[in-house]
């Protein structure tokens, strides 16, 4: 569920794991507060299937042969979903998990979608 962020206490262990965390006070501060948590806003990898639905039973589902990657989250106050055939983790800075993937002038992919409404 979109909706579910329990809350974090600054310098408090939290009573949830990391998958639930609406927060992350290093790199965002004391006050904000995403709107998602990890477990929504994290980039899902070598999918065959990603799915959003509604609570009318409405479904977006994307469909891959394991090569490309699924986010979504909110920006700049609009939900977007994210679909890669190239990502890496530069923001990180770490090394690890780093692909330096160069990038090319133009980048181009294909990807099958399906939109269905469940509701009789």
């Amino acid at each position: 569920i979109l909706s579910y962020r329990p809350e974090s206490v600054y310098r408090k262990e939290p009573e949830h794991g990391w998958e639930h965390d609406s927060r992350s006070f290093y790199y965002f501060g004391l006050e904000e507060k995403l709107p998602y948590s990890n477990e929504v806003r994290s980039l899902k990898e070598h999918i065959f299937e990603y799915a959003l639905s509604t609570q009318s039973k409405a479904e977006l589902k994307i469909f891959s042969n394991g090569e490309q990657a699924c986010r979504f989250d909110r920006i700049q106050g609009k939900n977007i979903l994210l679909i890669n055939e190239q990502w890496d983790y530069n923001s990180l800075l770490w090394g690890n998990y780093m692909k330096h993937i160069p990038l090319k002038k133009e980048l181009r992919g294909k990807t099958y979608m399906s939109l269905t409404s469940l509701s009789p």
